[in-house]
């Protein structure tokens, strides 16, 4: 008892009580025909059952009679959910449930709580106790830490199971369990160069690392060869700044080169064609399945940069679509008014504005790119392939990019900087993946006078601070601060790949 609340400072110690555990072995005293073949689990659901049910399959491949008996209810884990108001925790019992559902065809029965003699009976008519103890520890990151998901970042504590999250492969895979628990102990703050976010997480939390130096004093030094080369697991207090690096994945291309637009537009599909009104001479349609040419894509990507579309939904009044532009760049104001029409207008001394009526194109924008600061790379660019990510990217950096040729260093030598500024951290960290896959490493800053991200690259292949690998980028730990923290801490489980990426760092879910 003492030790338990030594380690839980922040419990009452009118709150815990020392009690027996164990079972009684007079309901084992009976013969009862026992199955091999019959596994069962008795536990709460959120302790691994979800690993249980996704593995039965593969056992069923091995044991094609396999059985898998669940003996325990959700009620008392819904009611504490309902009552906490906790969302997160409801989608859980939700997915569980279905996950359920859909894998009695695979031998999986779901009995609900039954009496301690009925349960006895169970366990010796079975040949395995199954009980993966997949229950969470104290992993965990703070509130506000930035999560990498399909769907643009998202602060940790706003993950929902169902969401899409970018792993240490490169690829997206589903959150099946939010871990949300008090934490009294010491926090690390490791921060990398050339980056103003740290990523702060728990001693226990493993982090994705590469050393190049087989000498633990060489820090600081150049990186000249790759035969040294160790990725691992590494706990935050394990870690050498200027010696160690932290991991960034790369994503592979995709092939897409369509997508329907009413996987985004909720409006009638009539012959192929989307619309508000089929009828009404007011409202256009256009074709549901939109082509991503490379012109598309370069439209889509300067209006994440500097478009907006507008619907009046109370009004039913048609979208519209509106791109801004300095005045000299009239020629991309009529090439983007080739493609949508509208017209062009001088908005003042310096600027211009192309505004175009299209109802399902403005709400296809609004709906996959979003609108102000919660503007996002949409979700099937992932999908596609180098060209068109090119493509998206080139029509980026048209909108709120540019090229910075000032001299610098004690030589006063001119190197071009490519600089994209943006107040949507969705688009900046989204912009720095997509510049990632095609094998370029850009730093991030953050302005709180103006509340606005920057990004930087070059095209120095030879930079000190980060190092490409085939399977991301390596870039250097330049600090690591530890600090005490009393509150709120977050985590969750990712299906196959147990990774994900946060602050633009791989780390394990744990």
């Amino acid at each position: 008892r003492e030790f338990f609340l030594n380690q839980h400072p922040y419990v009452h110690p009118d709150q815990v009580t020392v009690t027996r555990n164990g079972i009684n072995l007079e309901r084992f005293d009976q013969d009862v025909p026992r199955n091999p073949h019959k596994a069962v689990y008795s536990s709460s659901p959120d302790r691994g059952l979800d690993v249980a049910v996704r593995a039965w399959p593969k056992v069923r491949e091995r044991v094609p009679d396999a059985e898998l008996h669940v003996f325990y209810g959700f009620h008392t884990w819904e009611v504490t959910a309902q009552a906490a108001g906790d969302q997160g925790q409801m989608k859980l019992i939700q997915y569980l449930k279905d996950q359920l559902k859909k894998s009695e065809v695979h031998g999986v029965r779901y009995h609900g709580r039954i009496d301690q003699e009925s349960l006895a009976r169970e366990f010796l008519s079975a040949g395995v106790w199954a009980y993966p103890t997949w229950f969470s520890e104290t992993s965990c990151q703070l509130a506000g830490s930035l999560v990498f998901t399909k769907d643009g970042v998202c602060s940790i504590e706003d993950i929902s199971v169902g969401d899409l999250i970018l792993t240490h492969k490169g690829r997206f895979r589903q959150v099946t369990k939010l871990i949300r628990k008090h934490y009294c102990g010491n926090l690390h703050s490791v921060k990398r160069k050339k980056d103003f976010r740290p990523v702060t997480v728990t001693d226990e939390h493993p982090l994705y690392t590469v050393t190049f130096h087989t000498n633990r004093n060489s820090k600081g030094n150049r990186v000249y060869s790759m035969k040294n080369v160790r990725y691992r697991w590494s706990s935050p207090s394990g870690l050498t700044p200027r010696l160690d690096y932290l991991m960034s994945p790369k994503m592979e291309f995709g092939s897409r080169r369509s997508v329907l637009m009413s996987e985004y537009v909720d409006m009638p599909v009539v012959k192929g064609k989307i619309g508000k009104n089929q009828r009404h001479p007011l409202y256009k349609t256009v074709p549901n399945k939109l082509e991503l040419t490379g012109e598309v894509m370069f439209l889509i990507g300067l209006f994440a940069a500097d478009g907006h579309a507008g619907w009046n939904a109370s009004r039913n009044a048609p979208g519209a679509i509106t791109y801004a532009f300095h005045s000299k760049d009239r020629p991309m104001a009529k090439r983007v008014q080739k493609f949508f029409g509208g017209k062009i207008s001088k908005t003042s001394e310096n600027g211009l504005t192309l505004t175009s009526y299209n109802s399902p194109w403005a709400v296809f924008l609004r709906k996959a790119v979003g609108v102000g600061r919660s503007k996002r790379i949409p979700p099937f660019v992932w999908d596609c392939p180098e060209d068109l990510q090119a493509a998206f990217m080139e029509g980026m950096f048209a909108g709120d990019g540019y090229v910075n040729e000032t001299p610098k260093g004690n030589a006063r030598t001119t190197k071009p900087v490519m600089v994209y500024t943006s107040v949507s951290p969705s688009l900046i960290y989204g912009l720095a993946q997509l510049l990632s896959n095609s094998g370029t490493y850009p730093g991030i800053t953050y302005s709180k006078d103006r509340d606005a991200y920057s990004m930087s690259w070059s095209d120095n292949p030879r930079s000190p601070w980060h190092q490409e690998l085939p399977n991301g980028f390596a870039t250097r730990i330049e600090s690591i601060e530890t600090f005490h923290h009393d509150g709120m801490v977050y985590n969750f489980d990712v299906e196959e790949d147990e990774s994900y990426v946060t602050d633009r760092t791989i780390v394990h879910n744990c």
